[in-house]
C-alpha cells in the first residue's frame, strides 16, 4: 500500500506540475496580449495627440493668416507673433511660417514713412 500510494502522489505531483506549465503558458500569453494592446493604446494615443496638434497649428495658422492682411499695425504685428510662436512650437510649420513672417516684416518696412 505504501507503493501505491507513493505512485500515486506522484502521478499528483505531476499533473499538478503540468497544470502549473499550462497556467504559466496562459499568464505569459495573457502578459504578452495587455503589453500589445498597450503598445497598441500608446500609439494611438501618440497619434491622436499629433492631430490634436497639427489642427491647432492649422487653426492659429488660419487665424494669423487672416490678421496678416489686417490694416491695423498692431494686428498684423500679433500675427507675426502668432506665426513665430507656431513655427517654435511646430518644426514641421517652421520653414513656411518664417517665410510668411519674412514677407510681412519687408511689407512693414516698406510700408513705414522712413522706407
Amino acid at each position: 500500500m505504501t507503493h501505491k500510494k507513493h505512485v500515486l502522489e506522484r502521478e499528483q505531483l505531476e499533473e499538478d506540475r503540468q497544470q502549473f506549465a499550462e497556467q504559466y503558458a496562459q499568464a505569459q500569453e495573457q502578459f504578452r496580449l495587455a503589453q500589445e494592446q498597450f503598445r497598441y493604446e500608446q500609439q494611438k494615443d501618440r497619434e491622436s495627440t499629433e492631430r490634436a496638434n497639427r489642427t491647432a497649428a492649422t487653426e492659429g495658422y488660419l487665424a494669423a493668416a487672416k490678421l496678416l492682411g489686417s490694416l491695423n499695425l498692431a494686428q498684423r504685428l500679433g500675427a507675426v507673433y502668432s506665426l513665430a510662436r507656431i513655427a517654435g512650437d511646430s518644426p514641421a510649420d517652421r520653414a513656411e511660417d518664417l517665410d510668411a513672417v519674412e514677407q510681412v516684416l519687408a511689407d512693414l518696412e516698406r510700408a513705414s514713412p522712413g522706407a
